[in-house]
């Protein structure tokens, strides 16, 4: 699952990924076909990744 969030950290909305993503490269393919640009680096969190997007 990835929850896109805004700069205030308000949810955005939320996207459910294949069980094939395993990685921040194939999540970030969801993005893109889901309209939204990665615009920074990913980061590891307790839960997975993170990274700042924008709409696209």
């Amino acid at each position: 699952m990835v929850s896109v969030r805004d700069d205030r950290g308000a949810e955005v909305t939320e996207l459910a990924l294949p069980e094939t993503v395993t990685t921040p490269d194939q999540a970030e393919e969801e993005l893109r076909a889901a309209g939204w640009a990665r615009s920074a680096q990913w980061s590891t969190t307790d839960d997975g990744w993170t990274a700042p997007v924008v709409a696209v």
